[in-house]
């Protein structure tokens, strides 16, 4: 989600993705997964469909703050969401880190780089990070409009648009993602990169077209690779009922050589602890041999009161860790959401989630 980002699209029959699901082992012919190499100590890595870091179990609460690159107030610089002083960005990632959460996810489109031409906000973001124990989850593009150049991405933007410059961008995505990545390959305070926020491909004309998401997935994961082997690398997708990933399709994503962790989000079954596109997307990760994480997880309040949302995202954590998921990412905080989803250090859910990692702390 973004300030208007939207959860789109007709969403397929849960009974129907099931049994797509059971033929996946027939449906899907995907190339064996190359070994990478092993990466650096600190480094959280995939192995046997969970996360590690130096050798341990590794599971992750946190939040997400999309706009946290935003260039500070009066810098005359790009900014979307609430725009943060250096002194607040510390703030927020420090009072992350005294709730237990152990992850921020955060756009780092080339927008909030100046076109790959500054760098600072990552830098200063990162370097507090580190300091607090956070690691970070870094996106790299939008499928919606919102933060970002080229707008709703259609098919032809997987295509091949993204080999180009599009909009105001200066760079390619290709262009920038090697860029970024290079830049911050030595950096385990990155947890993983994330190619897309909320990953879907049809045509203009509202027609499914899974060959050019699965081309693309295929390419950048190379990309990044060739640049960056040590950090994980996530597509970013929303879960398996979207356009161009419904059913199998998403098994054929989840089985891209080089994409090391699969996600989905959680939004309008407020009172589902574990929907059934978490546990369908779930499943097909596990099957995949692959970590599987919450990306988003987010209620509005209002017109929910703030103790309503505490207690039904409390419920929401205690069922994805009881169904083994390796991280869950609550949205969103501080970042000037624009749809009621925000929270601060003094709504209940911030105590909600104190009180899950309390209870849990002793867990890997």
């Amino acid at each position: 989600m973004c300030a208007a980002r939207s959860i789109r699209g007709a969403k397929l029959p849960a009974v129907f993705l099931a049994a797509c699901l059971l033929l996946v082992p027939t449906c899907v012919n995907s190339p064996p997964i190359r070994p990478a190499a092993p990466a650096p100590s600190g480094f959280v890595t995939a192995r046997d469909g969970r996360l590690y870091l130096d050798g341990r179990r590794y599971r992750f609460v946190g939040v997400n703050v999309y706009s946290l690159a935003s260039f500070p107030p009066g810098s005359g610089k790009y900014f979307c969401g609430l725009a943060h002083s250096d002194r607040e960005v510390e703030e927020i990632i420090a009072e992350v880190a005294g709730m237990g959460g152990r992850v921020i996810r955060l756009d780092a489109f080339q927008s909030f780089t100046l076109g790959g031409r500054d760098f600072s906000r990552l830098d200063l973001i990162i370097a507090a990070a580190a300091r607090h124990g956070v690691r970070l989850v870094l996106t790299l593009e939008n499928q919606w409009r919102d933060c970002t150049e080229g707008g709703y991405k259609y098919a032809d933007w997987y295509r091949g648009g993204y080999a180009r410059p599009y909009g105001a961008y200066r760079l390619s995505f290709v262009d920038y993602v090697r860029l970024i990545v290079t830049r911050y390959r030595g950096e385990p305070t990155i947890l993983m990169w994330q190619l897309m926020n909320e990953a879907e491909s049809q045509t203009r004309g509202g027609l499914d077209d899974p060959d050019a998401l699965a081309a693309f997935a295929q390419h950048m994961a190379e990309v990044v690779k060739e640049a960056d082997p040590s950090h994980l690398l996530s597509l970013g997708t929303s879960g398996i009922d979207r356009p161009g990933s419904g059913g199998f399709r998403f098994a054929a994503l989840a089985n891209t050589p080089g994409i090391d962790i699969i996600e989905a989000h959680d939004y309008g079954a407020e009172e589902q602890a574990l929907p059934a596109n978490v546990r369908l997307s779930r499943g097909v990760a596990r099957s995949a041999g692959k970590p599987f994480f919450i990306g988003e997880v987010g209620i509005s309040s209002p017109p929910l009161q703030p103790w309503q949302r505490a207690l039904l995202i409390q419920d929401k954590l205690e069922a994805a860790w009881d169904a083994d998921v390796d991280g869950v990412l609550i949205w969103s905080y501080r970042a000037g959401d624009g749809t009621n989803r925000d929270f601060d250090a003094g709504d209940p859910l911030a105590a909600a989630l104190r009180l899950f990692v309390a209870r849990h702390r002793s867990e890997p």
